[in-house]
């Protein structure tokens, strides 16, 4: 039996999805051609501003420990043999750029099950709720529906 438009669709929507996803679980950092050529190394740089650094301590506040050290020329990866094969440089600027595209992911990923735990929490009280506190959980509900964006500095 031959496939409707809307199967079709689904399906290809489906397809770019999961190809979406394959190519997010590998950081894939490339240094632009046009700075490759600079006056001194982005660990150099972070050298000098070594005492103003705090994601860090930041992500140490949550459980979240840095093994890369990127005031080091080339930061100590467990992973840097594959980045090699690759193709990849293991630098200070590399490294950093894949930590800004996994940690950017990891964020979504969070909000998303923390959002999706909210909701089913919700519905759950709805159940049981009084209708006073119905009308709060609906617009508690409402607002957990809508998305919200994060700007972040161009590094591309």
């Amino acid at each position: 039996m031959a496939k409707t438009r809307a199967e079709i669709q689904k399906e290809y929507r489906e397809r770019k999805k999961a190809e979406a996803q394959a190519k997010r679980a590998k950081p894939t950092p490339t240094v632009n051609p046009l700075i490759s050529q600079t006056s001194r190394s982005f660990a150099a740089f972070l050298k000098e501003r070594e005492s103003h650094i705090m994601f860090p301590e930041s992500l140490h506040w949550v459980g979240i420990e840095i093994g890369a050290d990127l005031t080091s020329e080339r930061p100590r990866l467990e992973m840097a043999k594959a980045w090699q094969e690759m193709g990849l440089k293991v630098d200070s600027l590399t490294v950093a750029t894949a930590m800004v595209e996994v940690l950017t992911e990891a964020a979504k990923e969070i909000a998303e099950y923390i959002n999706a735990f909210k909701l089913e929490e919700i519905e759950h009280q709805l159940a049981i709720a009084a209708p006073a506190k119905a009308q709060h959980l609906e617009a508690l509900k409402k607002r957990l529906a809508k998305k919200t964006s994060h700007f972040f500095a161009v590094i591309d």
